[in-house]
């Protein structure tokens, strides 16, 4: 359905493909901003995004932050990760 703001993005790659040509990448980061605003209108500000409790019922809720999940994962994991104790 057009009315839907997602309508212009219903054929961009999807999180997790190789992207065919440059220019998909482009439009898949351009589809995954597109979710991360829907997200953002539909909790109204980024702490409500972070705390949404609509995993089962929101096929948006795994791209939510406007990165690939995969993306996520890794970003998490490396801020999380053990620091080396640094001595000056």
């Amino acid at each position: 359905d057009a009315r839907c703001p997602l309508w212009a993005w219903r054929l961009a790659a999807l999180p997790g493909e190789a992207p065919p040509a440059p220019e998909a990448r482009h439009a898949a980061r351009a589809a995954l901003r597109a979710v991360r605003r829907q997200c953002m209108n539909c909790a109204g500000n980024r702490y409500e995004v972070r705390a949404c409790q609509a995993r089962e019922s929101c096929p948006l809720w795994r791209c939510r932050f406007g990165v690939r999940p995969q993306t996520y994962k890794a970003v998490r994991r490396r801020f999380f990760a053990p620091k080396a104790l640094r001595l000056f």
